[in-house]
């Protein structure tokens, strides 16, 4: 396992007092701070983190940093993040609610990817 494996971006308390950057980071703090604590959304953190250590890909490690800036967040312990996947997510709402395409989107157009168009209904 690869515990020094950085997370997808750094993260930092709202304090100021700590910042995490590494998976390392992350699993001390929770094992520090909730050594006794137990169920749903610290079970999955840390299990995201075991997983991203153990195969350190992009993926794995996004997952792991996302649920972990999820779990601080839902204890208070820093601010809403511009770069989560929660800001992300509610941008692309907005985005499709205006009719922009995501970045994805976009790739998909610039790889010749074709968008299925709507049919016009007919009486």
């Amino acid at each position: 396992m690869n515990w020094r494996t950085p997370l997808a971006e750094p993260i930092a308390l709202s304090a100021g007092d700590r910042q995490f950057v590494t998976l390392r980071d992350a699993a001390e703090f929770l094992t520090e701070r909730y050594s006794k604590a137990q169920g749903g959304v610290l079970a999955g953190t840390i299990e995201d983190l075991i997983v991203a250590s153990a195969d350190p890909t992009p993926e794995h490690v996004r997952r792991a940093t996302d649920q972990f800036a999820r779990f601080l967040a839902d204890e208070n312990l820093v601010v809403g993040r511009p770069g989560s996947t929660g800001g992300d997510l509610e941008q692309r709402t907005r985005d499709m609610l205006a009719g922009r395409r995501s970045k994805a989107g976009q790739a998909k157009v610039a790889c010749g990817v074709k968008r299925r168009r709507k049919q016009p209904r007919s009486r």
